[in-house]
């Protein structure tokens, strides 16, 4: 982490999604595992699950996704995605 500099985007609501991708992006090897080891607290009022998300949001999602979408360009990784049975 401290290594490629990853943090938390200040100010940024949606922050997990984007802070995981830069881990898996720069981590040299990873697995997955069936254990369940992340618990996500579902509160009534909140800004994702208030039922209304702000405009603030949308932009937040669509800088999100255009920074994942350079990282990934400018990365020497070659995905492939496959299904698995």
């Amino acid at each position: 982490i401290r290594i490629n500099n990853i943090r938390c985007v200040p100010h940024q609501t949606i922050e997990d999604n984007y802070f995981t991708f830069q881990i898996v992006i720069n981590a040299q090897s990873y697995s997955i595992i069936s254990e369940i080891t992340y618990f996500y607290y579902i509160r009534n009022g909140s800004v994702t699950n208030g039922g209304v998300w702000s405009e603030n949001i949308y932009i937040q999602w669509s800088k999100i996704f255009k920074d994942q979408l350079s990282a990934l360009n400018a990365s020497s990784l070659d995905f492939v995605f496959k299904k698995k049975d």
